[in-house]
């Protein structure tokens, strides 16, 4: 493999995408932590299967561990239809059966009934990508009330400049969550960098790293995330 060559204008914009997310994080490390940090596994299953040139039907599954990685607390399943409505506009109707200490007694498991909406605009201009998704969804606990949870996340992607079939592609994001329910409020932010490298023509690999923040009584506590995303296309 073969370096291609360096273009200022490019090194220059990857250095800014790095300065950026060098400020958030000393933005997030500013805060009050209201608890010592957990360092937590996500795994997350992409599974794409193209029904027409502008739908694709999407399950996504995901594994959660914290307390260290030595506990698996959270799993849930996610089935949605992807409509491509222009080249710059997907909307995306699911569902999501998620469960909390999906492996403890009955008492313990917290099972939710989710459906979701997302509103994704995307543009690229040439090694560059940006995306922004609003979600709405409709969290239904079981045995409380439900409410509504509005989540904005916009990223911003740089395909770097190497030779290669298929470059590898970095990327940040930066999501953050508001609820309406007994009190409504910004809860939750995730800040998040990784690289995306297309092994093949159909499957992708994405690991990351994460700063999750939420909002609890006592302050903001945060946690450190390690993240692996699979892609599959069929």
């Amino acid at each position: 493999m073969q370096l291609a060559p360096r273009k200022s204008s490019a090194r220059g914009r990857f250095c800014s995408l790095l300065l950026l997310c060098l400020c958030l994080g000393l933005f997030h490390s500013t805060r009050a932590p209201a608890e010592g940090p957990d360092n937590e596994l996500w795994l997350d299953q992409n599974f794409f299967l193209t029904l027409s040139p502008k739908t694709t039907l999407h399950l996504h599954l995901v594994e959660r561990f914290n307390q260290n990685v030595s506990k698996f607390f959270q799993g849930y399943a996610a089935l949605g239809l992807q409509w491509e409505v222009t080249d710059w506009l997907r909307l995306t109707p699911r569902y999501r059966h998620q469960r909390e200490n999906p492996f403890g007694f009955a008492g313990e498991q917290v099972i939710e009934h989710r459906p979701q909406f997302d509103i994704e605009l995307h543009r690229r201009w040439g090694p560059w990508g940006a995306i922004l998704r609003t979600r709405f969804a409709w969290r239904q606990i079981e045995h409380r009330p439900g409410f509504l949870r509005i989540r904005l996340r916009p990223q911003v992607q740089l395909s770097l400049p190497l030779a290669w079939k298929r470059p590898p592609a970095v990327f940040v994001s930066e999501e953050i969550f508001y609820e309406f329910g007994d009190v409504d409020k910004l809860n939750r932010n995730r800040l998040r960098a990784g690289i995306s490298f297309p092994v093949s023509a159909h499957l992708t690999l994405a690991p990351y790293y994460m700063v999750e923040s939420k909002s609890l009584p006592t302050g903001w506590d945060h946690d450190n995330v390690w993240g692996l995303t699979l892609g599959w296309r069929f």
